[in-house]
């Protein structure tokens, strides 16, 4: 009897000194990663980052969170569509310049509410 006690007892204090913590919580996840090179979310009503330096020959992506959202460019070149949630948009700029660019639904014009600029160098 007292050897199964004993036996017992350590099979608790084992399980007491498992791997993990002590408290149950376990340690948060891991960041996300960050996003890939010459990607532009749109998400929030706002374009993030609302301005993109690039060298002339580079494609930017734009991702779409909610939505519909547009990307509508000053120059009439490469806009898009409505995009929905979880769609992409992609334009590659070849030409030295500043390029700006809305949504059509959550702006008034190229200066104001959902708006961003690429500036290509």
């Amino acid at each position: 009897m007292r050897r199964a006690l004993a036996f017992l007892v350590v099979g608790l204090v084992l399980v007491g000194c498992g791997s993990g913590s002590s408290d149950g919580i376990s340690p948060p996840p891991p960041p996300p990663p960050p996003p890939p090179p010459n990607t532009v979310a749109a998400t929030n009503y706002q374009f993030s980052p609302a301005s993109l330096t690039v060298t002339h020959g580079t494609t930017v992506t734009w991702t779409i969170a909610g939505g519909p959202h547009t990307v509508t460019f000053e120059d009439n070149q490469g806009s898009s569509a409505d995009v929905t949630d979880g769609a992409t948009h992609t334009r590659t700029f070849n030409n030295v310049a500043t390029i700006r660019y809305r949504c059509l639904h959550h702006s008034s014009s190229f200066t104001s509410g959902m708006t961003g600029s690429i500036i290509v160098q």
